[in-house]
């Protein structure tokens, strides 16, 4: 998948939001998420295969 210029800029603002929200809870961001957000930047991955990343199974 290919993003336009002006998509990839929307999608860098928006990962920057993302983790300045995560930085001000005091959290970390692995170097794997990184990348990922990185790849989802360059339009290599979708915002659901982004999310789908990120779910993770609630207790039971």
């Amino acid at each position: 998948m290919s993003v336009a210029a002006a998509d990839r800029t929307e999608r860098a603002r928006e990962v920057a939001n993302a983790l300045a929200s995560v930085h001000m809870e005091g959290l970390e961001v692995s170097s794997e998420a990184e990348a990922l957000f990185q790849r989802y930047v360059e339009g290599e991955v979708s915002s659901e295969e982004l999310d789908g990343a990120f779910d993770f199974a609630s207790p039971g």
